[in-house]
This record gives structure tokens, C-alpha cells and sequence, in this order.
């Protein structure tokens, strides 16, 4: 990847579209959880529940069925195609604008649990849509959920950093899963968490080294990596937070009379 544009003091603007997809990616993978209600935020729809909205649960025709919308939406791109290579032109298409299929899977799953039969359902999302931690765990919930559908039916979302993480959680779940019970089992106090955490990131890193990666791999995640560090976390969750509250808006109608943008600004100014 070409990184000569971004030189100094780099703002979002400068990144291309292709600069920005590795760096939301790889937020993602920095931010996997292992267990869906590690997504949750108080007060709003829990990550298991928006787990259920997009990957679904049961089969069709039973009791409880809810429909795989990930998969869905994978297989529906893919019926487009009459032969393999027009299969695999299409699924990289589809990795090359993963973010905005993500956020189109987002959407869906959220217009889904808004016509939810129960209105504590839908009362809760209506609710849980307006706030800003809950719409970016819903877009990395969705971005993985996404992200894995494809891997799953053999195609390359093309970045590795993500791939490893989330090939690495798969492999290690019942040591990871052990880790978390143990926490979920402790006071829960933040620094248990934060062992947790760590605990994690240690066993995900190890499976990182260990597996048996080329050159060009460990120089694409080196690359990812980066990137996502000349971004910078704050700067990326309010590029992605104007995303979302746009979707937010489609769905309920209700547009703010100041960007969110220009509200993350002058609360700082506020601070001040």
C-alpha cells in the first residue's frame, strides 16, 4: 500500500477510501470481544440481541425463527454470478466495500428490531439508537458478523490483521471463553476486566506469531496497523459515529439540527 500521502499531522481527510477501509478494519480487530454481551452498553439493546437481528437464529418454520441476515445478504451478491470467476469478481467487490455493505446490514438489522412484534423491543432500539456507544458497537458487530460470513464461504475480505483475529478467536474459543467465565465469576471490577482483557490480546497475538505467515502478510498487517495508528481512534469513532447517526436518521426521521461532528467540536470547546 502507498502511504506516501500521509506525511506529519495527517487529518481524515487526506486518507483515501481504500486507506479508510483498512483503518475501520482494523479498529475492529483491535476492538474484537469474544463473548456478544462484551458489546453491551447500558441502557441499550444488548450484543447478543443485535447478534440474533443480523446472524439469526433457528431454522425457518419454528418457533422463535429469526433469519441469517449476514448470510443472506452474502448469498444474494453472489447470485448475481453465472460461473466462479464471475463468484469471486463479485466477493471482491463486495470486500472492497465491505464498510458500506456493513452499514447497509446495519441498517437492515436495526429497521428489523424497530418492526419487532414487541414493543419493548422496539421501544429499546428506538431508544438505544441514540446513543453514540451503542451505534459504534453495532457497526463493528456488524462489520464482524460481515466480515466473518465471508471468510466463512471461502473468500478473502482482503486484510489480514482482521482474518488472523478473527481465524485466532475462532481456534483459541474455549481457552478465551474460560478466561471470560473466570470474569464473569470475579467482582467484575475494572481491573479484572482489564486482566481479562490482556489475557485476550496475549492469547490472540500468540496465535498471530505462531501460525505460519509469508512476507507479504506480516508486512499488509504491519501496513494496517499503522495506518489505523496515523488515523487515530477519536478521529475515526467520530468520522464512523456521523455515519451511523445518518443511518439513525433514515430510520427514525429525526435529523439533527447540528452534524454530530460539529457537536463532538463544540463540546470541547465547552470543556475548555
Amino acid at each position: 500500500m502507498d502511504l506516501s500521502n500521509l506525511i506529519g499531522s495527517v487529518p481524515l481527510s487526506k486518507f483515501t477510501k481504500d486507506q479508510k477501509r483498512v483503518a475501520i478494519l482494523t479498529w475492529v480487530a483491535e476492538n474484537i470481544k469474544i463473548r456478544w454481551k462484551d458489546y453491551n452498553v447500558d441502557g441499550c439493546a444488548s450484543g447478543f440481541s443485535q447478534r440474533l437481528w443480523g446472524a439469526g437464529r433457528g431454522e425457518a418454520g419454528n418457533r422463535g425463527y429469526m433469519p441469517d441476515r449476514a448470510k443472506e445478504n452474502v448469498e444474494l451478491l453472489k447470485g448475481f454470478a453465472s460461473t466462479d470467476e464471475e463468484t469471486n469478481e463479485i466477493m471482491k467487490e463486495v470486500a472492497e466495500n465491505i464498510i458500506e455493505n456493513a452499514v447497509i446490514f446495519a441498517e437492515d438489522l436495526l429497521k428489523a428490531a424497530r418492526n419487532a412484534k414487541t414493543e419493548n423491543v422496539r421501544k429499546k432500539y428506538l431508544n438505544s439508537m441514540q446513543n453514540q456507544e451503542f451505534m459504534l458497537a453495532l457497526l463493528q458487530i456488524s462489520l464482524l458478523l460481515y466480515s466473518k460470513e465471508i471468510i466463512h464461504q471461502g473468500h478473502s475480505i482482503n486484510h489480514e490483521y482482521l482474518t488472523v483475529r478473527i481465524q485466532g478467536s475462532e481456534v483459541n474459543k474455549h481457552e478465551l471463553s474460560k478466561i471470560w467465565i473466570e470474569y464473569s465469576k470475579s467482582p467484575q471490577a475494572q481491573d479484572n476486566y482489564l486482566k481479562a482483557v490482556e489475557k485476550t490480546n496475549q492469547i490472540l497475538n500468540d496465535f498471530e506469531k505462531e501460525i505460519v505467515l509469508d512476507k507479504d502478510q506480516m508486512d499488509r498487517i504491519i501496513e494496517e496497523k499503522l495506518v489505523y495508528s496515523l488515523v487515530g481512534p477519536e478521529a475515526l469513532e467520530n468520522y464512523l459515529y456521523g455515519i451511523m447517526d445518518s443511518v439513525r436518521a433514515r430510520i427514525t426521521g429525526e435529523i439533527r439540527l447540528i452534524p454530530v461532528t460539529e457537536m463532538n467540536s463544540i463540546g470541547k470547546i465547552a470543556k475548555l
